[in-house]
């Protein structure tokens, strides 16, 4: 499953000497938000520390763990099937069976 993946809000955490970075994660499955952490030092190059940050998020998207999600809207066709088809029928009405 394709995944495309953006960190944000990055900072490091002196004290633990951790990286903390919020991940926006879009899959077939919806958009998901993500907190995560990774160890290092303040020195770590960006294109170390960008990767780590993303499969982290990845890795939590796999098991169900995220801070938000946004499930994908349902596309025109969907909708008007829905809509077309879900509701009781004009004889169902006339006779009285509509819930």
């Amino acid at each position: 499953m394709p995944y495309t993946a953006n960190a944000t809000n990055i900072i490091h955490e002196a004290h633990t000497g951790m990286f903390e970075a919020h991940v926006t994660v879009e899959s077939a499955l919806g958009t998901t938000c993500h907190v995560v952490h990774v160890p290092g030092p303040i020195s770590m190059p960006f294109e170390a520390l960008r990767p780590a940050l993303i499969r982290s998020a990845i890795d939590q998207h796999k098991k169900g763990q995220f801070v938000s999600r946004v499930v994908p809207a349902d596309s025109p066709g969907v909708l008007a099937y829905r809509n077309l088809f879900s509701a009781p029928s004009l004889l169902d009405k006339f006779f009285g069976r509509a819930a």
